[in-house]
């Protein structure tokens, strides 16, 4: 009978040695990555990481390129390692097209996934264009339609990975499947299906190390929670909208966005800081957030605008 691992994580430096434990152990390794031309090539050795990687868009290249280098070993030792991701493997198909100027009829999965994007991409440029022009109030109702839209784009994704990975598990094994921690409804589409086909186990990599911190497993920042909770089809008053949408405007001013590396002092740089931003604007009010959103609005060094926030305390 199969095992399977489904580990929720993000993509960061701090996570691997966690994540490295758990690829140990699998026969089978299902990545959250749509698929790569040169990524066989990459493994077998034929080609270097640049090489392999230079049509490609990285949005973690340190972690990439770390986690590919440890693949490659464990595949020359055996392992399979499947890159499962139709979704975004369908969106870079689509943008090679259109970049191409060879935009054909889509087929249905395709005009599905086009469909998709191109709401949840409106969505989210009516909240740019609103940030420069409207009010708090308006900027606010702009992030909730935001997150109501994505939450319809992770279903999807979900609901396609889910297919994509049932179709290719083996009968038995050990199988570690890489997902987002937002990817729960992932979770729920694979047991649904596996019930008396095989084992199922969760677990948040990073998840001791946040209990011992908090007591808590995981602590979701509040515009992840916001989404979260429309994907999971939670009742939400008005009231918890906004303020979740209202937090999420300043946590995500106060949060890193560049790869931080972990060291032996702080091994965990990204988690801490996050833990820190969350703790803070958890506090805060939606009156707190309408002023810190004045305040750190132009603000563009996230050291700074954490400082406001912070100081905005001391008043």
């Amino acid at each position: 009978m199969k095992e399977l691992i489904v580990g929720f994580s993000h993509h960061r430096l701090e996570v691997l040695p966690h994540l490295k434990t758990y690829l140990e152990k699998a026969d089978l390794i299902i990545l959250e990555e749509p698929a790569s031309k040169n990524f066989e090539s990459f493994l077998k050795g034929e080609k270097g990481f640049y090489e392999a990687l230079k049509e490609e868009e990285l949005g973690f290249p340190e972690y990439t390129k770390e986690l590919w280098n440890y693949l490659k070993k464990l595949y020359q030792e055996g392992k399979e390692i499947f890159q499962i991701e139709p979704y975004l493997s369908g969106l870079k198909r689509i943008y090679e097209e259109i970049t191409a100027n060879e935009k054909k009829e889509f087929d249905e999965v395709l005009q599905r996934i086009y469909d998709t994007e191109n709401r949840c991409t409106g969505k989210l440029l009516e909240f740019y264009e609103s940030t420069l022009k409207d009010d708090f109030e308006t900027v606010i109702n702009r992030v909730i339609d935001f997150s109501r839209e994505d939450a319809k784009r992770f279903k999807l994704r979900d609901e396609m990975r889910a297919q994509a990975i049932l179709e290719n598990l083996p009968d038995t094994g050990k199988i570690y499947i890489e997902a987002g921690t937002s990817h729960l409804h992932l979770l729920k589409r694979l047991s649904k299906n596996l019930k008396g086909k095989g084992g199922l186990k969760v677990v948040f990599l990073l998840g001791e190390v946040c209990k011992k911190l908090t007591g808590k497993t995981w602590i979701y920042p509040p515009g992840e929670l916001l989404t979260l909770k429309h994907i999971l089809g939670h009742k939400m008053e008005r009231f918890e909208e906004r303020l979740l949408s209202a937090r999420a405007l300043i946590f995500i001013k106060i949060i890193p966005k560049e790869e931080l590396r972990p060291n032996p002092q702080n091994p965990y740089p990204h988690l801490h800081w996050e833990l820190s931003a969350n703790f803070m604007v958890e506090k805060l009010s939606f009156e707190d957030c309408k002023q810190l959103y004045k305040k750190t609005f132009f603000v563009s060094d996230y050291e700074k605008a954490f400082m406001i926030v912070k100081s905005y305390f001391l008043k």
